[in-house]
């Protein structure tokens, strides 16, 4: 609480909507295919009618996920998870005063139906999958993996 000393006339009273906090308001959980879009529209307001700003972020993600609102500086947004997993994103709303609220929408990102593999690095190069027909040999021995038709990867993939 502030005190201050008025000179002349002075109310001593609440100062009402004006001293409240902003509301924040999230869509509820999502889900949504990999590599595919969902759209959050999110609320931002005040009691008072005072104008607020709204700024979406990540705060939880699948390990190596990069990916970011768009635009994370509105209300409603957009989010492409890049990665299959749980993701949690917040909404920030702040007053002219610098109050804010918070809340926060989880979204599942799923995978595609059949075979799903997902590679991530961070070193310079290249990675390569190859997948071992049950035909192709012992999974243990090297030769198996590089003996066509049985290896499936990038240069052979029937």
């Amino acid at each position: 609480a502030l005190l201050v000393d008025a000179v002349g006339e002075a109310i001593d009273g609440p100062c009402g909507e004006l001293c409240e906090p902003p509301v924040a308001t999230c869509p509820g959980p999502q889900v949504v295919t990999v590599n595919n879009s969902v759209r959050l529209a999110g609320a931002g307001s005040h009691p008072s009618g005072m104008p607020v700003t709204c700024e979406w972020s990540v705060v939880g993600r699948p390990t190596g996920s990069s990916e970011t609102p768009r635009p994370a500086n509105s209300c409603t947004t957009t989010f492409i998870p890049d990665i299959v997993g749980d993701y949690l994103l917040e909404l920030l709303v702040t007053d002219e005063n610098g109050r804010t609220a918070v809340c926060a929408t989880p979204i599942e990102a799923q995978p595609y139906g059949g075979l799903w593999v997902e590679t991530y690095w961070d070193l310079p190069g290249d990675i390569d999958l190859h997948l071992l027909h049950p035909s192709g040999g012992d999974p243990n021995l090297s030769s198996s993996w590089m003996s066509r038709p049985w290896d499936c990867y990038y240069s052979n993939m029937t």
